[in-house]
């Protein structure tokens, strides 16, 4: 099953410290089905000085599909929200950078889990408009629907992204 993803964010940053970004998200699949949601997300930067950062966030998020489907996860509503940090260090065209979040979320009509995960990313500009990046991310969750409160896995993801810029 392929997929066609569109998506649209407005951005806007308050003063130095506060950045607010929202974005809407729509996905045609091969199969018929189709995905809206929406995400919105703020952080505040607590230091930024000797090509070290610092800054905390708080995410929240809404999607629906048309219909369940067999072959892939599509709830009716999926819910998500949480807070972290992200923690990158600078040098000469790249960056390294280290996230933690605690997330909560569901989808409908299971129960709410806790689900903390974990990142780490580089990052390297080749121009002003190509960069690479690559990162490693781990995370677990609660499974409250089979009555397991306890944290169990949830999943791990490697990635490579090439980014170009026009």
């Amino acid at each position: 099953i392929m997929a066609l993803t569109r998506t649209v964010s407005l951005s806007h940053r308050v003063g130095y410290g506060d950045f607010y970004d929202f974005s809407y998200t729509w996905d045609g699949y091969s199969d018929g089905n189709r995905f809206y949601g929406w995400s919105a997300n703020y952080s505040h930067n607590v230091y930024d000085r000797d090509k070290k950062s610092l800054d905390w966030f708080l995410f929240a998020s809404r999607g629906r599909y048309r219909y369940e489907s067999i072959d892939y996860e599509s709830p009716p509503a999926r819910i998500g929200y949480g807070v972290g940090t992200v923690q990158r260090w600078r040098f000469l065209n790249g960056y390294w950078e280290w996230t933690n979040a605690l997330g909560w979320g569901y989808d409908k009509p299971e129960p709410t889990d806790f689900s903390p995960y974990t990142r780490l990313e580089y990052g390297y500009s080749f121009s002003p408009s190509h960069t690479l990046v690559a990162g490693l991310e781990y995370g677990g969750r609660t499974n409250r629907l089979n009555n397991r409160n306890g944290l169990l896995y949830g999943y791990r993801q490697f990635d490579i992204r090439y980014n170009i810029v026009w």
